[in-house]
């Protein structure tokens, strides 16, 4: 009975067997949990050596190139002439059954 009772906690991913449930759990937490250390400094919070903040800092994000010659824009293009309702004749579209119909098409065959 000794070696049964042993036998109900164990961890599955390494095979340490432990006392108690709670044991077990504490076990899997602190040893197959991908965690950061609480006083690991993280990769943002390092000061880069060497490396004038000031001086990045009031540095421009971008260059101004000046163009000696200005481009006037294009002109806009010609309005469309307008269309007067009366000129405009009614057409119907005829729509013919057999373009509605689909033709069934047999997917499997039997060769």
């Amino acid at each position: 009975t000794r070696l049964r009772r042993f036998l109900r906690h164990i961890c599955l991913k390494c095979g340490v067997c432990m006392s108690s449930a709670g044991a077990l759990r504490t076990h899997r937490i602190t040893r197959h949990t991908k965690r950061h250390h609480p006083r690991a400094l993280q990769h943002f919070m390092r000061e880069r050596v060497g490396y004038n903040y000031k001086r990045n800092f009031k540095k421009p994000k971008f260059e101004l190139k000046e163009e000696t010659e200005c481009q006037p824009p294009p002109p806009p293009p010609p309005p469309p002439p307008p269309v007067l309702i009366s000129t405009l004749k009614p057409e119907t579209v005829k729509i013919e059954a057999t373009d509605l119909v689909l033709q069934a098409i047999p997917i499997c065959t039997e060769r």
